[in-house]
């Protein structure tokens, strides 16, 4: 168990290292500990936890309006075909 506070520091950095896609949580029951004696450590849980439900919902944003966006462009370029198409019969038989 980490003694001081900057041991405690050190320990969730080592636990959750921000070049680790996925949190290396050997040791919950310790974590836990730390989280319950150090405020500032779990603020910053909280604030992590937060900014990666943020990463989710963006991606999750950006993949919707990607959808609408395609599902636009491919209804504007049917519309311009069948635009086309149409004149052209209308050519045909005038």
């Amino acid at each position: 168990m980490p003694e001081n506070t900057l041991e405690k520091w050190a320990f969730y950095f080592k636990v959750y290292s921000p070049c680790r896609i996925l949190p290396e949580n050997k040791y919950p029951e310790i974590m836990n500990q730390i989280l319950k004696d150090e405020k500032d450590i779990y603020m910053a849980e909280v604030a992590r936890i937060k900014v990666s439900l943020m990463d989710k919902f963006l991606y999750s944003y950006r993949s919707y309006q990607r959808a609408r966006w395609d599902e636009k462009s491919s209804l504007s370029y049917a519309r311009e075909q069948a635009l086309a198409e149409g004149k052209a019969i209308g050519k045909q038989k005038a």
